[in-house]
């Protein structure tokens, strides 16, 4: 009897983890669809980009997004596209810094160079 109320607990866990992954899932497509829609010009390498600074519907954008979200999407293959540089200067232009050391995908945000020492 323990072992099939034990069983049957995993089972509504699992499920209760589905649902909420979906809804969260959801929600980052929501964001990433927006972040694309209104941020994509600032952060696309080559020729394309959109010089600074970003319009302001781009950094509404990005106060309003929980960047956990985008960030799962950042790989190799994206990178071959955006200029995660850009991505750290348009946070960080739009008042939402990215935690140096954290990590954004694949990629880590790089801690900041030390000032120079005065001569």
């Amino acid at each position: 009897m323990a072992k099939t109320v034990s069983y049957f607990a995993t089972l509504v866990l699992i499920l209760v983890a589905i649902q909420v992954c979906d809804v969260t899932s959801d929600q980052c497509e929501d964001q990433r669809e927006a972040l694309i829609g209104d941020c994509t010009m600032f952060v696309i390498k080559g020729s394309y980009a959109t010089p600074f600074p970003p319009s302001q519907q781009c950094c509404t954008t990005i106060q309003k997004s929980d960047w956990t979200c985008p960030c799962k999407l950042v790989n190799s293959e994206l990178r071959k596209y955006i200029s995660m540089e850009k991505v750290i200067a348009l946070n960080k232009f739009c008042g939402r810094p990215l935690k140096p050391g954290s990590k954004c995908g694949d990629y880590v945000i790089p801690m900041p160079s030390p000032a120079p020492s005065p001569s």
